[in-house]
């Protein structure tokens, strides 16, 4: 007869069965979770347009969204908007195109009168060769037996030296064009005619960045108690380890500097007294929030990448594609008029889906939820201030000269070079913001 097994020792091992496959489940599910996790990357990849990621990890072929409303009407110039064509201007040398004998008869009409009938215009450059100058100084002596001595010019140092137009190209061509010394050296050589080596490129740029030291400082003393200002960061390689340059800049004024890391120490370094009358205009990272500012304006278009992103990742769920439509309505109201504003309905349809219940499964929905929601008061900031602008666009076009020089040239040798790089173009870019040419500005500072 079989013997009846203990019920007692069955149910236990059913319990151990069950605790063996809900361990197992959780295993399979956090797993899903993941692959679920990497098949998005290639479903619904990131790209500047998505993301935050730079326009050059934008992969080729993909067709881009555009984060602006439509607004129906057709692309290129608009309808009484005014054309730009070559004018005619006030020529250095005529050429008459005249007639010296008659193509009917041969008869001479050198000496007869005519009238111009047509007039064309060709700009050109002249033959470019340098120009040498030599400067000798010469002694007197005056019949009170005075000797009488006159000093050089400033910048004219003893020996052969390069004058200030020369300088101040140079600069132009690495601090504004981002061209690596290697390459300076050969269009100095084969364009203009000037040989030098790539020690004294950089020794120039070493001279121009001592020269422009002090307009630098009084841009990032103006840019501390500037009323609107916007800040970003991005790394950079400097000799093979990744630092950071920092950029701060207003419509006006543009400082860089190359920083050793992203923490908020460079900031106070850049900034020692912070930046009380100052609204930030910057991106959600935590740390800009603890400074010492009037006030904050995140940055929309970043909000706008994460939420394109969400929608494409969530089709089905509302969510992100209301708070899209939520914050493009409220750059339209700015753009058509701003006085006119109802802030405050703005708000409140902010403040119904920020309330909104997401659903535990949307995980990502749900982080930038918590995100705007501990931020929300810096949101639409813009909407109270005509000044403040709405996104931080402005600081990534500043700082992405960085990443163009990085690309050019490979990397900076060191954290001092990559600081001369990061003065000279901000002495560059405010001379533009201010309508003049980066190449006076330098040329002003070659003279000093």
């Amino acid at each position: 007869m079989n013997e009846i097994p203990d019920i007692h020792q069955v149910i236990e091992e059913l319990f151990s069965q069950l605790a063996a496959m809900r361990e197992e489940l959780e295993l399979l599910t956090k797993e899903n979770e993941q692959l679920r996790e990497r098949l998005l990357r290639y479903e619904h990849p990131k790209d500047s347009h998505n993301s935050h990621l730079p326009s050059s990890k934008n992969p080729t072929g993909k067709k881009h969204i555009n984060l602006r409303q439509k607004t129906g009407r057709l692309s290129g110039g608009q309808k009484g908007h005014p054309g730009k064509t070559l004018e005619m201007q006030t020529p250095d040398t005529i050429i008459p195109i005249v007639a010296t004998y008659c193509t009917c008869c041969g008869a001479d009409i050198s000496l007869v009168d005519g009238e111009i009938i047509e007039r064309r215009q060709q700009i050109d450059i002249p033959p470019i060769v340098p120009v040498v100058t030599e400067y000798q100084r010469v002694r007197k002596i005056c019949q009170c037996s005075h000797v009488n001595e006159v000093d050089f010019p400033v910048g004219v140092t003893p020996g052969t030296s390069y004058g200030t137009n020369i300088q101040s190209l140079i600069t132009c061509f690495s601090a504004c064009q981002y061209i690596p010394s290697k390459r300076l050296t050969r269009v100095l050589d084969e364009v203009f005619g000037v040989r030098l080596c790539e020690g004294t490129v950089q020794k120039v740029l070493e001279r121009m960045e001592k020269r422009t030291r002090f307009a630098y400082e009084t841009i990032r003393e103006k840019l501390s108690q500037s009323p609107v200002a916007g800040v970003d960061e991005s790394s950079c390689s400097i000799n093979g380890k990744t630092l950071w340059a920092w950029v701060f800049q207003n419509p006006k004024l543009t400082c860089v500097q190359a920083g050793l890391s992203r923490k908020m120490e460079e900031f106070k370094k850049i900034m020692p007294l912070g930046m009380p009358d100052t609204v930030l205009v910057t991106d959600c990272f935590s740390g800009y929030f603890s400074q010492n500012v009037a006030t904050h304006q995140i940055c929309t278009a970043h909000v706008l990448r994460d939420l394109t992103f969400l929608s494409q990742v969530h089709e089905k769920h509302s969510w992100p594609k209301k708070m899209m439509a939520l914050i493009r309505d409220a750059l339209h109201l700015r753009k058509a008029n701003f006085e006119q504003i109802d802030v405050d309905r703005i708000l409140q349809r902010l403040k119904v889906l920020l309330n909104q219940t997401v659903g535990k499964k949307y995980k990502k929905i749900k982080t930038l939820q918590k995100r705007l929601l501990k931020y929300q008061d810096y949101l639409f900031y813009f909407l109270k201030n005509e000044n403040v602008p709405p996104d931080n666009n402005a600081s990534e076009r500043a700082v992405r000269a960085f990443k163009v020089k990085l690309k050019v040239s490979g990397f900076f040798k060191s954290l001092a070079g990559a600081q001369c790089f990061a003065q000279l173009h901000s002495i560059a870019d405010t001379a533009r913001k201010n309508k003049q040419s980066p190449l006076m500005a330098f040329n002003s500072a070659s003279a000093i």
